[in-house]
């Protein structure tokens, strides 16, 4: 009778042991090294609240059962097709899908970007003042003289308000009633000429202050200006741009933040061009 070690070294000396054993040890090597399963998609709850996440972001309210169901029902559909479709191939020369890569890759770099400090906006806005400086504008009153019928007829009407006025009339009596108002504070060179036209611009930016101009014609009529006050171009106070410096900051350390992730990427690449390319 054969001892229980004969026995053991009888099994495993049988060549067909030896083969399932070989495909064993085979099967665990390629579980320990191989990639993750092509065929698994793995929801895991971080990812299930993101998904509600982005959800109430777009949204503004949070995500009900039935709409998280929905959206992690969605994304499988999703990620099926976006398997299938690279087994296929259908990404490679596609220039749209190849863009869209380009500008995920971009994001990598681009949301590494730190918060900008204080000294940083305060440093940049003192570097950039230009860009912050607030237009020239101008308040000012008018009386109006509508040109609808006849366009003489209005300037001669608006030329005997003006002499009225210098006769001491009260201008608040005199001339027709405005849409937009008569009384217009602090608009920009922009806006006024927008609104009234060129002619109308220039006297307002020109004409002496608490001084009732000659008839001026705009797009609707004739005008008498008095302007009550002109500011001139000012440096607005970093306290209200403060926004759009920050945005300014975060967009060219975001673009330089980019820029470095490409060249680091690029050195590990050999770049051939054939002659005539250039």
């Amino acid at each position: 009778m054969l001892s229980p070690v004969s026995a053991v070294r009888r099994v495993f000396g049988e060549p067909l042991v030896l083969f399932l054993l070989a495909g064993l040890g085979l099967f665990l090597l390629h579980r320990a090294v191989a990639p993750p399963r092509r065929d698994l998609i793995h929801i895991t709850v971080p990812f299930a609240k993101a998904l509600r996440d982005d959800y109430q972001k777009r949204t503004g309210r949070p995500p009900t059962k039935e709409d998280s169901d929905t959206l992690i029902e969605r994304f499988i559909d999703e990620e099926v097709l976006y398997r299938e479709a690279l087994v296929m191939g259908l990404d490679k020369g596609d220039l749209i899908v190849r863009r869209r890569l380009v500008q995920k890759m971009e994001l990598v770099g681009r949301d590494s970007v730190a918060e900008p400090t204080q000294e940083e906006l305060l440093a940049y806005y003192t570097l950039h003042a230009e860009r912050y400086q607030v237009a020239p504008t101008v308040s000012f009153k008018h009386v109006f003289v509508s040109s609808k019928g006849n366009r003489g007829d209005a300037h001669t009407t608006a030329q005997n308000l003006f002499e009225q006025i210098q006769n001491g009339a009260d201008p608040s009596t005199l001339g027709e009633t405005f849409a937009n108002g008569a009384t217009f504070s602090q608009r920009s060179e922009i806006e006024i000429e927008n609104l009234f036209g060129a002619a109308f611009k220039e006297t307002a930016f020109s004409q002496p202050p608490e001084k009732w101009s000659r008839p001026v014609l705009s797009h609707f009529g004739y005008h008498l200006i008095w302007v009550i006050e002109r500011r001139p171009a000012s440096l607005a106070p970093l306290s209200t741009v403060q926004n759009l410096v920050r945005n300014e900051v975060l967009g060219e350390k975001r673009d330089a933040a980019a820029r470095r992730q490409t060249d680091t990427l690029r050195a590990r690449y050999v770049i051939q061009m054939d002659p005539g390319v250039n």
